[in-house]
């Protein structure tokens, strides 16, 4: 009995066991149904999320591909650009180059111009100047200033009367041409006989002395033609004669009518011109003192061994040079007037070549601008079209990205215990 006992209660056991598994089992089951209805639903909505996910993965596709023709669109728009920008600032560039030349050819001309132009003021203002000194040596001339009264009224005379002045010749000052050079030496060798009256004969002098006396004009010193006797240097005298600082015989230094030969031979035959007085010094001692010798400052060695120097009046030598100093201004004034008339037309011409110049600089200044303008425009397009670009860029960057695992169902993990096919 005890046997069976231990045989029953084993048995007992062994059932309690069974239906204690058999209710785990059991409640394993309805635990794997559950999770099998939870897999089926997250199942479902992960499908359904595939599918959207698959539309809008399509719609960003869409989107990046609009963006990635946007991009390139763009891209050809902004090296078209850049290129017609590059060729703008090269031609700017040429533009500037030849702004500057034009710039630096207006202004050389402007200097030009205003070169000219004083040039022609000057001319103007010197041609004034001379006017007005000629005008006074010929007041000089007509009034004969700088001759004494005998001999203002004698040649006063004879303006007035054609036969009064049929007697006289000239006043010896009117009627020789001296080299400027000559001058002084000229003035200084003559002294007073430059106002004397030169006569054809004895008796025209004769009749002119009386003239003075009845009208009681004073004295006056007449020089017949035909009774002055020429005074000439020997040979021996002309020889001496070749030395450094002797220009020669004062007769052959000056320019006059052949008729009055013997009057200037008398006056100025036997005096010799020289440079300075040392010349003259070691030329008179080498003549024995000979002849009169005359340096061009005026200073003189007489024949007999005096000396004369210092300073020396200019009154004289007017009368010598007035002739000339008329005749040189006359011309100096004619050539002025012609480089005026000159003058005036370049400046004309030159005003012209300005305006041209201007009117040229002015268009390429302003073609310049305009391109300055093109170049502007053509940066900004660049500029927007960079702004454009990093919009797309960043639109580009904020799409979400779908990772490739997630569009597909089978790559999910299930739990433990639990089938993946239902």
């Amino acid at each position: 009995e005890e046997n069976v006992s231990r045989e029953y209660l084993k048995v007992v056991d062994e059932l309690n066991l069974n239906e204690d598994e058999a209710e785990s089992s059991q409640q394993e089951m309805f635990n794997a149904l559950d999770q099998l209805t939870n897999i089926k639903s997250n199942s479902s909505r992960l499908l359904a999320e595939r599918e959207a996910s698959k539309t809008s993965l399509s719609e960003i596709e869409t989107r990046i591909l609009f963006i990635d023709e946007k991009l390139a669109e763009q891209n050809t728009v902004k090296e078209q650009i850049s290129k017609r920008a590059s060729n703008l600032s090269a031609q700017n560039k040429e533009q500037l180059d030849v702004v500057l030349k034009g710039k630096l050819e207006t202004n050389r001309v402007q200097d030009e111009l205003s070169h000219l132009e004083r040039e022609v003021q000057n001319r103007g203002t010197k041609i004034q100047v001379y006017e007005n000194r000629k005008r006074i040596f010929e007041e000089m001339q007509a009034e004969h200033e700088g001759y004494a009264g005998s001999v203002k009224k004698l040649l006063k005379e004879a303006e007035r009367n054609e036969q009064f002045s049929k007697k006289m010749v000239g006043v010896l000052a009117s009627l020789i041409t001296v080299p400027e050079k000559y001058e002084t030496a000229i003035e200084t060798a003559l002294g007073n006989a430059l106002q004397n009256i030169v006569t054809k004969d004895e008796h025209d002098a004769k009749s002119l002395i009386e003239f003075l006396k009845e009208r009681q004009f004073g004295r006056a010193t007449f020089l017949p033609i035909t009774s002055m006797k020429p005074r000439n240097l020997s040979q021996e005298e002309k020889n001496l004669l070749r030395t450094d600082g002797c220009f020669g015989i004062a007769k052959d230094l000056i320019s006059f009518d052949s008729s009055i030969d013997n009057v200037i031979a008398n006056l100025l035959g036997a005096t010799v011109i020289v440079n300075n007085l040392d010349t003259a010094i070691k030329l008179a001692q080498n003549a024995r003192f000979g002849f009169k010798i005359v340096t061009l400052d005026g200073d003189v060695i007489n024949p007999q061994g005096s000396m004369t120097g210092g300073s020396k009046k200019s009154e004289a030598v007017n009368l010598i040079s007035r002739d000339r100093e008329i005749k040189t201004l006359g011309e100096e004034i004619e050539k002025l007037k012609e480089l005026f008339a000159t003058g005036d037309e370049k400046i004309k011409a030159k005003k012209q070549e300005l305006a041209t110049l201007i009117k040229q600089f002015e268009f390429i200044s302003a073609k310049q601008k305009e391109l300055e303008v093109e170049i502007a425009k053509e940066n900004e397009k660049l500029l927007k079209i960079d702004i454009a670009v990093n919009g797309f860029n960043i639109f580009s960057h904020q799409l979400p990205i779908i990772p490739a695992s997630f569009l597909s169902v089978e790559n999910c993990t299930f739990p433990t215990g639990a089938s993946s096919s239902i």
